[in-house]
């Protein structure tokens, strides 16, 4: 297959990247500057010099490849994000419609919003916070376009871990906050739990749901069991490395340490069930856990980044 990666210089699109060629795939990867377009050829992924709104160059790849990824980072303002991708994405679909070709969504799990102490599946009710309900019609959008020839599909990924991290990657940001700090915290008891999935994982599933996941699917991506926060910290105190065990932070002490946004982010719980693509597409996560990862894998020094 041709693969145009939209976001293949990401810790995301990389990754899928990676997996795509290795399974002898030729990958095209928009590259907005020199700097991205040198990155993709040392990766072996043939580069398409252009921006994110050259909604004709991109339309005209689209309709050559045989499947687009697209995995573009939101950054920090998500609802900002989605107004100037919105016009991107409908290009794209536009451009594959009738073509029965594959077209795959990033999406994560801050869709669900806390969802509490049970596992949410595809098919729960969504209740966002506000922040993420541009982020539902984008997918709603996409989706909808499997009514047209397009082979949509959408993953919702857990928080990704592995390989060192990544920019966009959480755990990344817990470790260097703890080595800023000189000691790593969680709200409340810590009991509050997240969905978590391996990059490697998640660019398998990418594969699968490339190859053979029909038109309008909407997939859920996290190894399982979910990983309770206070657990998380002390794996992240052993990256860091750090000798004393994490501390409890009452809300009101977080708010005023880290703000509201990331003592929300640490408070919450996210936790998502995949059983949807463990019965469509056969996937498992195989990779180490989380907690694995963080205390021997590629978190152990800044230098390993």
């Amino acid at each position: 297959m041709q693969i145009f990666i939209l976001g293949a210089t990401g810790y995301i699109g990389g990754a899928i990247a990676k997996h795509a060629l290795h399974a002898g795939h030729t990958v095209q990867g928009l590259a907005r500057s020199d700097q991205a377009e040198a990155t993709l050829r040392e990766r072996g992924i043939v580069p398409v010099r252009g921006s994110i709104d050259d909604h004709e160059k991109l339309a005209h790849t689209a309709r050559k490849s045989d499947a687009v990824v697209f995995v573009v980072s939101y950054g920090n303002d998500i609802q900002a994000a989605m107004r100037s991708l919105s016009a991107t994405v409908d290009a794209l679909l536009l451009a594959l419609e009738g073509s029965s070709k594959a077209f795959l969504f990033s999406s994560g799990v801050g869709a669900y919003g806390d969802t509490g102490n049970y596992e949410a599946s595809e098919d729960e009710p969504i209740h966002p916070d506000p922040l993420f309900a541009p982020l539902i019609q984008m997918e709603q959008n996409i989706l909808s376009a499997a009514s047209r020839g397009v082979r949509s599909v959408v993953i919702r990924a857990a928080q990704v871990y592995g390989n060192g991290g990544g920019g966009s990657a959480p755990f990344v940001g817990l470790v260097d906050m703890a080595r800023q700090m000189g000691y790593v915290m969680y709200v409340g008891e810590g009991t509050n739990a997240w969905s978590t999935i391996h990059l490697d994982d998640l660019a398998n599933l990418y594969m699968l749901a490339m190859e053979r996941a029909p038109a309008g699917t909407l997939l859920n991506a996290a190894a399982e069991p979910p990983v309770a926060l206070k657990a998380i910290a002390e794996a992240v105190g052993r990256a860091a490395g750090l000798v004393d065990p994490p501390r409890s932070l009452l809300i009101d002490e977080a708010n005023e340490v880290f703000g509201p946004f990331m003592t929300g982010f640490l408070a919450r719980n996210m936790r998502i069930s995949s059983a949807r693509a463990r019965a469509l597409l056969d996937w498992q996560a195989e990779k180490p856990s989380v907690l694995d990862d963080l205390t021997h894998g590629t978190y152990g020094s800044p230098s390993t980044r």
